[in-house]
């Protein structure tokens, strides 16, 4: 069962890189409305 250890980190990164760019996002729009 190493394949599935491996891949929850991978996963859990992409995820942090994928919230982390909405949030990004969000700021961005929140600045804009400004």
């Amino acid at each position: 069962m190493p394949g599935a250890g491996e891949g929850k980190p991978l996963e859990l990164r992409y995820r942090r890189l994928y919230y982390g760019d909405q949030q990004v996002g969000s700021v961005l729009l929140f600045v804009g409305a400004r």
